[in-house]
């Protein structure tokens, strides 16, 4: 299918559920999606592009402060609408198994289906940490943490036979994934041979796996799974925190997009109505059958297994 046409028709059928969605006035009949890492630039212009379209949107951050902040700034750019009744803030710490556990725990106390679902917090570290469950911290934040949260929320998400929407899950990667392999094991790096941008594009790498792979598995059951590649983007994570910054700011900053440009792909794939493609600025591709097919594929299912 023709990218223009997988686009184009995602968009129609999204605005018609959003139709039948926002037909009642009461909080609890309008879509609910959690967004990690909101308060960062592509999350809250996610956020901010999820409200529009008529969500209400759970901010999940590790900084609860900073959150608040980007909150009371959309409320402020609502002009009087009913934004404070539609976002929340909830905390989590994605290198945290606890506090992902917490996370769900709350929410499964409410009752309240999710529709959507848009894994986009991730970082880079200087230097090689561990989390206190003994994770590498970039695969724990950028890969393991998301598939965890996705898996303990996947109850939450299964619609019934005759339900006529279905839920999303976007899982965002970058272009560094690309250019990533594995040497062994996860999370393939050490203390001795840790390099920041190889952890976060294998931790992207296998993030993407796991996308090509929930895909498959949610077939029939009214998920839809795709992944979402913002480009360049002018955000804190793209900061090496060192000497040659400048320079490199200097080299790609034509290259680079805005942050409200980069929220693109995670809202074009929100509104997908088929499962297994990567959603960029250039349009949607289908994930590589290599992807599908990753030699790691079963090695990273039975690490994310073993944490839940």
């Amino acid at each position: 299918m023709p990218k223009k046409s997988i686009l184009s028709t995602s968009q129609m059928e999204f605005r018609e559920e959003q139709r039948e969605r926002s037909s009642g006035n009461a909080l609890s009949d309008l879509p609910a999606a959690i967004v990690t890492g909101a308060n960062g630039g592509i999350g809250r212009e996610i956020t901010a592009g999820l409200l529009h379209r008529g969500f209400q949107v759970i901010m999940a951050c590790r900084n609860p402060e900073r959150a608040s902040q980007v909150r009371e700034r959309l409320i402020q750019e609502g002009r009087g609408t009913d934004l404070a009744s539609r976002i929340r803030i909830e905390p989590l710490d994605l290198a945290s198994c606890d506090s992902i556990q917490a996370f769900v725990s709350r929410l499964s106390t409410t009752g309240q289906p999710i529709n959507l679902l848009i894994n986009n917090a991730g970082a880079t570290f200087k230097t090689f940490d561990t989390t206190t469950d003994g994770i590498e911290r970039t695969f724990a934040t950028n890969c393991l943490g998301p598939i965890l949260l996705t898996e303990r929320l996947l109850p939450l998400m299964v619609r019934t036979d005759d339900s006529v929407t279905a839920a999303r899950i976007v899982n965002t990667i970058s272009l560094t994934a690309r250019y990533a392999r594995f040497k062994g094991g996860f999370p393939d790096s050490s203390a001795h041979s840790y390099r920041r941008l190889q952890a976060y594009g294998r931790s992207k790498l296998a993030l993407l796996i796991y996308t090509a792979q929930l895909a498959e598995r949610t077939t029939g059951q009214n998920i839809v799974v795709n992944a979402a590649d913002p480009g360049i983007v002018d955000t804190g994570i793209i900061s090496m925190q060192c000497w040659y910054d400048s320079l490199a700011d200097l080299i790609f900053r034509p290259l680079i997009r805005t942050p409200q440009k980069g929220a693109q792909a995670a809202l074009h794939a929100a509104s997908a109505s088929h499962s297994g493609y990567i959603y960029s600025p250039a349009g949607a591709r289908r994930i590589p059958n290599r992807i599908f097919h990753h030699p790691a594929r079963e090695t990273l299912a039975s690490l994310w297994k073993s944490f839940l």
